[in-house]
């Protein structure tokens, strides 16, 4: 994440300088009091660094001076969004306790024309306008897209989701592809 060092073919001396960068501490915990089995770290720019287990407390080290957006995600609630934080070289930013929600549980049956259960990829995202483009983990992260497969009889569940309107959509290689289908908002769970 660091800025990159540029250099000419030719030249003399090319300088790198070292920098430890800062960290980014805190401690987890969904709204019930429990801790995730496992969450991911992820500053916007970079890769997400996984944890699992424990009591919740995450440090993350070697970032680069800036502000970030961080998002803590995993299975099970809903990804949390920390825009504008700040870390400065060699110095700890701590977020203190990290409150997530648990969130929309989604569960439904993918089927084929003909009513016979798929097993198929289920895609489901916050509603996309325009001709927006999901690309890359934070940004995947910041629009709630998420992937799971659906089992031999056709069914799927899908956990930590935003209770709002949701785009759901099913993909086979052999029997095709799903409409896009809007998921109501309001409920704390849905069956489809």
């Amino acid at each position: 994440m660091g800025t990159p060092v540029r250099a000419e073919t030719g030249g003399f001396e090319v300088v790198v300088r070292m920098r430890r960068g800062g960290s980014l501490s805190g401690q987890v915990r969904l709204d019930d009091g429990a801790v995730p089995a496992a969450f991911t770290v992820t500053l916007r720019g970079g890769s997400g660094t996984s944890f699992g287990g424990g009591d919740g407390r995450f440090q993350v080290n070697g970032i680069p001076a800036g502000e970030y957006t961080v998002f803590v995600s995993g299975p099970g609630f809903l990804t949390k969004s920390l825009p504008a934080l700040k870390v400065a070289e060699d110095q700890d930013t701590n977020l203190g306790a990290v409150a997530l929600s648990r969130g929309r549980r989604l569960t439904g049956r993918v089927a084929s024309a003909a009513g016979a259960p798929v097993r198929a990829t289920v895609t489901v995202s916050q509603q996309l306008r325009g001709c927006a483009v999901v690309v890359g983990s934070a940004a995947e992260l910041a629009h709630g897209l998420q992937q799971v497969s659906s089992d031999a009889e056709g069914r799927f569940v899908l956990e930590g989701l935003p209770i709002t309107i949701l785009q759901l959509g099913a993909e086979h290689p052999v029997e095709g592809r799903s409409a896009f289908r809007a998921g109501g908002g309001g409920r704390p769970s849905v069956s489809l």
